[in-house]
Parts: C-alpha cells; sequence; structure tokens
C-alpha cells in the first residue's frame, strides 16, 4: 500500500510540476506514468496487492486515481460537459497514455478518410482499424500511436489504415456505418486482401462490416482482431459491479445517452451481435481472434459471443485482472504482449 500511494503521489507530483493541473491535459507530462512504472517494478518501492504483474496493476492504480482525480476537479467526462468538450479530454487520455512519437509516427500521413502508417513490408496484407470510443468519442490521429505499438506487437510489417468515422449523435448509427464501409472499401481499391481490426466501438464495426459485407456478396477480409468487442449494446449491457480505470460509469452514461438515441430507429439489437442469428455470416467467419478482460464491465457479452460460436478459426484469449483495451497498451502490461503473441499466431494461420 506504501509503495502503491508512493507511485500515485510521484505521478501526481510530475504532472502537476509540469502545470497541467489535470493528468490528461499535460504534454510534458506524458513520460509520467512509464517513469512511475519504472521506479515501481525496479524494486524500490512495491505496488498494491492482486493479480497480475507489478507493472499490471500499478497501471490500473494510477488510472483509477487519474478517474477521481478528474472528478474531484470537475475535469473528467461528465454529462454536463458538451459533446465536444468530452470528445476532447479523451482524446487528450489517448495522447498522455501512448504519446505522438515524432521517431515512429514520422511517416505516418492524414488522409481524407483517416489516418494512413506505411509498413515495413507493403507486400503483406494491410491492418485496417477502427478505433472505439463507444461510437461518440476517439478519433484516427488519437489512436494512431497506440494502433502502431499493437501492429508492432503482433508482428506486423504492413501498412496500417486507422479509420476516421463519423460520431453519435453527429450521424446515426446507419450513416456510421456506411461511411465506415468506405474505409473498406478504399482498402480494397488498392489491396488484394486485408486484415481488419478494432477496440471497443470498433469491435462492433468490423462485426457490422462483416454482417453487411456477407449480405451484399463482397470480399472477406483475410482476418479479424477485435479487442474488448462491444457485443451487446441492449439497455444492460454494463455490469456495474465491475470497476474498471478505462470504462467507468461516467464514461459508460456518456455512451449509453448518446448511441441509444442514434439507434433508435432499428433498436440496439440489431447492431448487438450476440443476439444475431445468422448462420451465413457466422460460417463466413474468416481466422477471428478475441480478447477480453475480467474487470471490464462489457466483457461478459463478448465471452459468451465467443462460447456460442466456437469454431476452428476462432481463437479467444481472456485475462481476469486486465481492463478494457489493454491490449492497446503492451509497452506497460508484459502480460499483453504474451497476449499478443496468439494474435501475431491468428495472422501467421490465417496467410494459409
Amino acid at each position: 500500500m506504501v509503495g502503491e500511494c508512493f507511485c500515485i503521489v510521484l505521478f501526481t507530483a510530475i504532472c502537476l510540476a509540469t502545470g497541467g493541473g489535470y493528468l490528461m491535459l499535460s504534454t510534458a507530462a506524458r513520460g509520467g506514468l512509464k517513469l512511475a512504472t519504472a521506479v515501481c517494478i525496479n524494486g524500490i518501492v512495491s505496488c498494491s496487492e492482486g493479480e497480475g504483474t507489478q507493472e499490471a496493476k500499478l497501471f490500473l492504480n494510477i488510472l483509477q486515481m487519474n478517474n477521481a482525480f478528474g472528478r474531484n476537479v470537475g475535469l473528467g467526462v461528465s454529462l454536463d460537459k458538451t459533446v465536444q468538450e468530452n470528445r476532447e479530454i479523451v482524446e487528450r487520455g489517448m495522447q498522455l497514455l501512448n504519446p505522438w512519437n515524432p521517431v515512429t509516427m514520422g511517416h505516418a500521413r492524414q488522409e481524407p478518410l483517416g489516418w494512413f502508417v506505411p509498413g515495413t513490408q507493403p507486400s503483406e496484407a494491410p491492418l485496417l482499424y477502427y478505433h472505439g470510443g463507444g461510437f461518440t468519442v476517439g478519433s484516427s490521429r488519437g489512436y494512431t500511436p497506440s494502433v502502431i505499438e499493437f501492429a508492432s506487437n503482433i508482428e506486423h510489417k504492413g501498412d496500417i489504415f486507422i479509420c476516421e468515422y463519423p460520431l453519435l449523435p453527429d450521424v446515426d448509427q446507419e450513416q456510421l456505418l456506411e461511411d465506415a464501409m468506405k474505409c473498406y472499401d478504399r482498402m480494397r481499391d488498392a489491396y488484394p486482401t486485408m486484415v481488419v481490426g478494432g477496440d471497443s466501438a470498433g469491435g462492433t464495426l468490423t462485426l457490422l462490416m462483416h454482417r453487411e459485407l456477407v449480405r451484399r456478396g463482397g470480399s472477406i477480409p483475410r482476418a479479424y482482431l477485435l479487442i474488448s468487442p462491444s457485443v451487446d449494446l441492449t439497455v444492460g449491457f454494463m455490469d456495474e459491479t465491475v470497476t474498471d480505470p478505462l470504462l467507468h460509469k461516467e464514461i459508460y452514461n456518456i455512451f449509453r445517452s448518446y448511441f441509444m438515441e442514434g439507434m433508435k430507429e432499428k433498436g440496439t439489437k440489431h447492431y448487438s451481435a450476440l443476439y444475431w442469428e445468422d448462420k451465413e455470416v457466422f460460417d463466413a467467419l474468416p481466422p477471428t481472434w478475441i480478447w477480453t478482460g475480467g474487470i471490464d464491465p462489457i466483457g461478459p457479452p463478448a465471452v459468451a459471443f465467443a462460447a456460442k460460436h466456437q469454431t476452428p478459426t476462432l481463437s479467444h484469449t481472456h485475462q481476469d485482472h486486465l481492463c478494457h483495451i489493454a491490449p492497446l497498451f503492451p509497452s506497460y502490461i508484459p502480460e499483453v504482449r504474451q497476449a499478443l503473441k496468439v494474435a501475431a499466431t491468428v495472422l501467421e494461420l490465417s496467410k494459409n
């Protein structure tokens, strides 16, 4: 406990000393989390009790502290804020966790439909990635550093394209899906095949896109990589007994208020893959990797989805002590790096 408090105080001091006030607002404080992690894991102090490595526990502890600090000073996400204000807060949070490094991001460029990152082996099938954010926050630019790190850890060397799709409540769900499909069409014009991935709502979009491709008779991607996919968007989809420092109740309430409105025409079950009974849709699944975390409040439906559609081509990795979309932060969490080796194996098998 003393060690945990020391690390949290250290990280807070670093952020406040740089003039950020709130942890997510300080550009200069971006290295603070890694610095605090290094202090803890090198044996200077110990972190909290519980499952997982010291790095994983510290990562979760600092996120929890960050949420509490933001709430206390009125700088966290809130239904009292405008849509744009909440988007900016989440964007800064992603920039803190995975900063935009000019060395690794130097070749990334913005395109009309998102951000493009050239690979070291352009002949390899590219990765089309749909970012998360409950269909209401997030951006292709904000997610680019995380997706590059994720791709590196699954040994993906091809091009990467992070799709920029419109968000709720600016558009309804049908328009959002239609625009997300444009990213797929753009990739199909340039490459014979591809891998498609996404986290949270981005995983949902990947499955929605797959269903649409099957119905249209379109070409199916070579593989899918789904991180904490949202497969149940009905009213009671979130387990409020689970405390997740990334997908906490304040963020959930914002997401729910926006997407329930945006999906009212067809109903939330239409967009919830857990309830689909289209045999042809699941028969057409290519090699697919699904990751779920045990302290993710939307994790249980994804676990049930993976169990329901057990096939030789579907691989499911579950890590009990990790939070929502943890695989996007492999530099902090050794267990994630191990899990991503399974995703790398799925990618390799999909080449056959």
